[in-house]
């Protein structure tokens, strides 16, 4: 069956295209990607205004709770040469939504500080990002910005990994005891025995049975939450929390 893909427009294209100088957005490439051809009334191209999530199911990093505005759109587009589209959409676990992303902002951050005549730092030639409170240059996986003292989270921040961990507890809390409550109802009506309520356990191993499943998933809970956030960029926040 022929899955739909959401095109980009000419025009998202052309944007995508000047927005990174027309030069390819892997930090690590950077070429150009229209030159010279023999024709003098033509240009040769080697760009590929690429999709971080697909264009259509089944697609590299396909994201199905996106509708088709969101696919087509420039936010879902990122301007590469030919080799680096082929790269990303090769190598999906390695190429993420996330690294694409960094890999987009960082590109049009270069392209911004080119045009306004700044010079450009033998750090900033690295994947990072630009904090959003001070415009300082930070490269991937350094915990603090030099220029306004930021912490730099790329996962959950300390207040996020509390409340994710207090909301996995209490959501096993609340299904350990509606298991124990209901299952001895239930197994006496389809076997006609008689269980006793909580299965009969004894109250210290109710208790500290119930507290350790809580306790894991409550931390299980809040790793999977933290993996989810270490593939979006990371966070730039003023003041410990």
């Amino acid at each position: 069956m022929y899955n739909k893909r959401d095109e980009f427009t000419e025009k998202t294209k052309k944007i995508m295209q000047q927005r990174v100088g027309n030069c390819c957005s892997n930090p690590h490439c950077r070429c150009l990607t229209t030159g010279p051809n023999h024709n003098p009334e033509k240009a040769t191209n080697i760009g590929v205004a690429a999709h971080i999530t697909a264009a259509s199911e089944n697609g590299p990093r396909y994201d199905a709770s996106l509708s088709s505005e969101d696919r087509s759109s420039i936010l879902n587009g990122i301007w590469l040469c030919q080799n680096c589209s082929k790269l990303i959409d090769s190598d999906q676990n390695t190429y993420t939504v996330g690294l694409i992303q960094r890999w987009k902002a960082h590109s049009e951050e270069m392209t911004r500080l080119s045009i306004e005549g700044r010079e450009l730092k033998p750090d900033q030639q690295y994947e990072g990002y630009f904090c959003p409170h001070c415009d300082t240059f930070c490269k991937t996986g350094v915990s603090v910005c030099l220029g306004c003292n930021s912490d730099i989270y790329y996962g959950s921040t300390p207040a996020a990994w509390r409340q994710d961990v207090q909301i996995g507890m209490m959501t096993s809390a609340l299904l350990y005891i509606a298991i124990l409550l209901f299952l001895p109802d239930h197994l006496n009506s389809q076997i006609n025995t008689s269980f006793p309520l909580f299965l009969g356990l004894p109250f210290m191993v109710f208790f500290i049975t119930g507290a350790t499943i809580t306790i894991l998933s409550g931390i299980w809970f809040a790793k999977k939450k933290d993996t989810e956030r270490r593939s979006n960029p990371p966070l730039f926040v003023r003041g410990r929390h």
